[in-house]
């Protein structure tokens, strides 16, 4: 069983369920999604497509980005990239990646990622 409810993205591409911040998206900012809440998982629809996919998260005020979600983002302002929380918390495989040959070629990086 899930929760079922709608949620508007907020400017930080990103809805807040029970305290708790997950990203979708960044083309979706200001846009109405609707979420089902599961014990585990959060999924993230729009226009009855699934949009977003995340672990569900227990404690209060988590946030949980994925790199995925703000390549529009990263693509008008790539230098925002190295400091973001989206790289610290995407795969570390991806992050060392970044890390070692990407420093300073952000647009190539973001390329890669999508």
């Amino acid at each position: 069983t899930a929760r079922c409810n709608h949620y508007r993205v907020d400017k930080y591409s990103s809805i807040m369920i029970d305290t708790c911040h997950y990203s979708v998206p960044d083309h979706l900012v200001g846009k109405l999604v609707f979420a089902k809440v599961y014990s585990f998982k959060v999924l993230v629809f729009h226009n009855d497509r699934l949009v977003a996919e995340h672990a569900k998260m227990h404690d209060y005020h988590q946030w949980s980005f994925k790199l995925e979600h703000y390549t529009n983002t990263f693509r008008r302002k790539p230098g925002a990239l190295a400091s973001s929380t989206a790289l610290r918390q995407t795969d570390p495989y991806l992050h060392s990646l970044y890390q070692q040959y990407y420093i300073g070629k952000e647009r190539d990086f973001i390329d890669l990622v999508i």
